[in-house]
C-alpha cells in the first residue's frame, strides 16, 4: 500500500503543478502520464489545457466529469469524432447507454452566464476516475469503466469490489468524485487527506515521492546523450527534433507506464 500511495501522490503532484497557478489540465488520464527515465511520473499532453476560469474545451469521455461532459458540445473535428464513438462502443459493450439522463445535446441547460467557472474541478474527477481505472485488477476493469460511466450519468460510486476493503481510499474518491462541483474536493483537499498521510508533498514536488516502486526496467533508463544534449539537438532543429523526441519519449513513456500500472495494481492490495 506504502508503494502504491506514492505513484497516485505523484499522480496528484502534476495536477498540484498546474492548479497553483490556475492552469488545468482538462484530459486528465493513465495515458497521460509518462514514466521518466528516473522511475518518476509525469503528466504529459497539455493540448486543451488553459486557464482555470474557462470552460473544459473536451477530454476523454469516461474521465469527464459530469458537468464537463454535459458542456462539452458537438465534435468539432473528425478526430474527435471518432473517439468520442469509441467510447460509446466501449459504453455500449457495459449497457451504459441509457440510465435516465437526456442524451439529447450536451449544452447546459442555463446557458451563459451563471457562477464562475473553474475548470480544475473537473481535473479533480478526472484524477479520481483514473486512480479508480490504474487501482482496480484487470479481471475488474470492466467494472471500473461501468463505475465512470454511472457516476458521470446517475450519481452515484458503486466500486469495483476489490477497492472497497480501503475505507480512506473510499473516502478519497468520494471526496474527488462527488456529483456536486461545489462538493468536490479541491487538489489541496487530495493533498490533506488522510489516505495520503505521511506523503512529503515538497519532495514529491522536487525530486519525487521517495516510496515509489521500481516502474522503469534497468533497460529502459539508458540514454543515447545527456539531457543538455537532447536539448541542444531540438534548438538545431525545432521542428522535426522535438517532434521526434517527443513520439519516442511518449511511445518509450507509455509502454513502461502500461507495464508499472499492472504493478502498481497489485500493490494497492499489500498491507
Amino acid at each position: 500500500m506504502v508503494q502504491a500511495r506514492a505513484v497516485l501522490a505523484e499522480m496528484a503532484g502534476g495536477v498540484a503543478a498546474a492548479h497553483r497557478v490556475n492552469m488545468s489540465h482538462n484530459d486528465i488520464k493513465l495515458e497521460n502520464y509518462l514514466v521518466s527515465r528516473h522511475g518518476h511520473l509525469k503528466l504529459a499532453d497539455w493540448g486543451i489545457s488553459g486557464p482555470s476560469d474557462f470552460k473544459a474545451a473536451g477530454g476523454t469521455v469516461p474521465f469527464m466529469a459530469p458537468e464537463v461532459l454535459r458542456d462539452c458540445g458537438p465534435p468539432s473535428a473528425g478526430a474527435r469524432l471518432k473517439e468520442v464513438l469509441a467510447d460509446v462502443v466501449m459504453a455500449a459493450s457495459c449497457g451504459l447507454l441509457s440510465c435516465g439522463m437526456d442524451d439529447e445535446g450536451c449544452e447546459d441547460e442555463d446557458g451563459a452566464g451563471g457562477a464562475p467557472v473553474d475548470s480544475r474541478r473537473g481535473d479533480i474527477w478526472a484524477l479520481g476516475a483514473s486512480y479508480i481505472v490504474l487501482t482496480t485488477p484487470i479481471a475488474e476493469q470492466r467494472e471500473a469503466l461501468k463505475c465512470l460511466l454511472t457516476a458521470q450519468k446517475c450519481g452515484g460510486l458503486h466500486l469495483p469490489t476489490s477497492l472497497q476493503q480501503h475505507p480512506e481510499f473510499v473516502s478519497l474518491l468520494q471526496g474527488m468524485m462527488a456529483v456536486d462541483e461545489e462538493q468536490r474536493m479541491t487538489i489541496d483537499g487530495v493533498m490533506a487527506h488522510p489516505f495520503f498521510a505521511g506523503i512529503d508533498w515538497q519532495e514529491v514536488a522536487v525530486s519525487g515521492a521517495r516510496d515509489m516502486p521500481p516502474l522503469v526496467p534497468p533497460h529502459a533508463s539508458t540514454s543515447t546523450g545527456s539531457e543538455e544534449q537532447q536539448g541542444q539537438q531540438a534548438l538545431e532543429a525545432p521542428g522535426q527534433a522535438l517532434r521526434s523526441s517527443r513520439v519516442r519519449e511518449k511511445r518509450r513513456g507509455v509502454g513502461v507506464w502500461a507495464k508499472a500500472c499492472d504493478k502498481v495494481r497489485g500493490l494497492l492490495s499489500c498491507k
